[in-house]
């Protein structure tokens, strides 16, 4: 709306909507693509941003948690067996 060009020459009134067609005013300005690419780039911005501000483990790649490692082997492929953990005790897989 800010673009049209009745707008930008002053011509508007309370019926400026009916007037010039709402459904062509409110037609995205940017396609598919351009939305997609700039909501990753936001995302990218933000990660950057919270890694700079970061009060801990600034030097760390973003997404890195520093959590203990589990001790427990991986499940196992069947819901029904029995796995044993890193330290031989049974475990449930």
């Amino acid at each position: 709306m800010l673009r049209h060009p009745a707008f930008l020459a002053g011509d508007t009134d309370t019926a400026f909507f009916d007037t010039h067609g709402l459904d062509v005013l409110a037609q995205p300005l940017a396609s598919a693509e351009t939305e997609r690419l700039s909501a990753l780039a936001a995302a990218l911005a933000d990660a950057a941003h919270n890694r700079d501000v970061a009060a801990v483990n600034a030097t760390l790649p973003s997404g890195w948690r520093n959590c203990r490692r589990s001790r427990r082997a991986a499940p196992s492929r069947c819901a029904t067996e029995t796995s044993r953990s890193a330290t031989g005790s049974p475990g449930t897989g």
